[in-house]
């Protein structure tokens, strides 16, 4: 009875780690060529490129559509440099128009570029790049680790790339605490039966 227990006990254990939660990353790519100030300094004509990395555990649905915080954002701007943004960042997608929405807050939630892609396509799922014929950049001041990056206010036809890629491949089950305490608990009774065996074993031959 007791042996059946333990491997019950050692079978939810494994189980348990196997069904944990896959996170999968994600990065989210969008790039153009605008102009505006960084640390006051103007520029025109610029190559700039906005980078989220996100996770899909982390989508939330929202009434028409769906968002994801982002672990880390950051912005390259041609001849300043690459720097990471300061402000909590997200990514949004409307189920509806099929929009994807660079987000900041600034302090108030804020969507920085705007992009309509095609529909069908979840924050989620990985996105060959497309350029838009559609956008929208906010002209707030967007706090970075090199300085104050602010666009030209926008609403129009300048072109913006955009993709997203996912990375299932390169992770995998991730155990949460109880599944850690309940693979130990099985791991540590299994250890307990073998000694228990081995001492049996040794008092018979003796």
């Amino acid at each position: 009875m007791k042996h059946a227990l333990i491997a019950v006990i050692a079978a939810l254990a494994l189980g348990a780690i196997g069904s944990a939660a896959q996170a999968a990353p994600v990065i989210f790519n969008m790039s153009g060529v605008w102009q505006g100030t960084f640390n006051g300094v103007a520029f025109t004509d610029t190559a700039f490129t906005f980078l989220g990395v996100g996770d899909t555990n982390d989508i939330v649905p929202l009434g028409l559509g769906e968002t994801m915080a982002l672990q880390s954002a950051s912005v390259t701007l041609d001849g300043f440099g690459t720097f990471a943004m300061l402000n909590p960042t997200e990514m949004t997608h409307s189920l509806v128009g099929g929009g994807f929405y660079f987000n900041q807050y600034t302090p108030a939630l804020r969507n920085l570029v705007i992009v309509d892609g095609p529909l069908g396509n979840s924050l989620g799922t990985s996105i060959a790049p497309f350029i838009d014929t559609f956008e929208e950049i906010i002209g707030d001041p967007v706090p970075t680790t090199g300085g104050i990056l602010k666009f030209k206010l926008t609403v129009g036809d300048t072109p913006i790339t955009f993709s997203s890629q996912v990375y299932p491949d390169r992770t995998g089950a991730v155990p949460e605490p109880a599944s850690w305490a309940l693979m130990l608990t099985g791991f540590g009774g299994m250890g307990a039966l073998l000694r228990r065996r081995r001492a049996h074993l040794a008092a018979v031959t003796a």
